[in-house]
């Protein structure tokens, strides 16, 4: 796992990209979700979701 530096509104110091690579050499970047350059809490909308599924 590498983190990747960002121009974000957080120092670099707290990842906001972070690359994955996985032993067949795939690799995957993971991304926080942002509306207008800034980073959104998600945890209400994984919430939501939570509930529609036990619906």
């Amino acid at each position: 796992m590498e983190t990747k530096e960002h121009a974000g509104e957080y120092p670099d110091r707290m990842p906001q990209v972070i690359e994955v690579t996985d032993a067949e050499g795939r690799k995957a970047a993971y991304v926080p979700l942002s509306r207008d350059g800034k980073v959104v809490d998600s945890s209400a909308v994984v919430e939501r979701l939570k509930d529609r599924e036990r619906s």
